[in-house]
């Protein structure tokens, strides 16, 4: 497990070696601001590892050939980290090592007295993704999934993926952003400068103590085939 505490940036991961042939590579992102209490971050990050091993989830991830996971956590523009490097779920015993890796990944911080990630860096965030799914395995699709409570406020808003589907979650859709009114907020947000590609969506969590539910729905509909893209709950 690589993390860049000190450089803050997310280097590319070396290219995969002899990858076995997979339907969809896909790539979590989670946003660990300072929105992002300690309480909140470990209500994603176990929420996350429990949606993967959820029995619906896994027979999905299991339906076809095999599905590739990796995962990293971003915040300001120069702050990614790698969480779980590319692995290519074979078995189930794959499966429940990369959630394990998921829920237990130590948040990043800059020096003991300051949790790392003051800011929201969502271009910069998309752009390391896109990096690290260059370098990862070749799989028939690339799909990012973005998980965040907030717009960006951190160098570029947004930034163009080619070949990538970006899909989005937004943590506490409830909040007014300018021009947005109500509950579609932060979703409208994601899906003007985060949603990418066929099919793209973003999902609501309407608080950290729903996002496990939020993301077993997420990623079910991630690993069936792709639909016209929506805004849904």
């Amino acid at each position: 497990m690589w993390i860049a505490a000190a450089a803050h940036c997310l280097a590319p991961a070396a290219a995969a070696q002899s990858t076995p042939p997979c339907r969809l590579a896909l790539l979590l992102a989670f946003d660990v601001s300072a929105s992002v209490s300690a309480r909140e971050y470990q209500l994603m990050m176990r929420g996350t590892a429990s949606a993967l091993i959820d029995p619906q989830v896994r027979a999905a991830i299991f339906a076809g050939p095999p599905v590739a996971l990796a995962a990293y956590v971003w915040a300001g523009r120069r702050e990614q980290a790698i969480a779980a490097f590319w692995s290519v779920i074979h078995h189930p015993e794959d499966l429940a090592e990369f959630a394990d890796r998921i829920g237990s990944f130590p948040r990043p911080l800059a020096d003991p007295l300051r949790i790392w990630g003051g800011r929201t860096g969502v271009g910069a965030a998309l752009a390391a993704g896109e990096r690290l799914i260059r370098n990862g395995p070749t799989c028939d699709a690339q799909t990012l999934d973005v998980a965040g409570d907030g717009p960006s406020n951190d160098g570029p808003e947004s930034a163009r993926l080619e070949g990538i589907t970006v899909n989005a979650l937004a943590i506490g859709g409830d909040i007014p952003l300018d021009h947005y009114e109500g509950t579609a907020g932060l979703s409208l947000w994601y899906a003007e400068y985060v949603l990418q590609g066929p099919g793209a969506f973003v999902m609501i969590a309407d608080g950290y103590e729903d996002f496990a539910a939020a993301m077993q729905r997420k990623l079910l509909r991630e690993l069936m085939p792709p639909l016209l893209g929506a805004l849904t709950r």
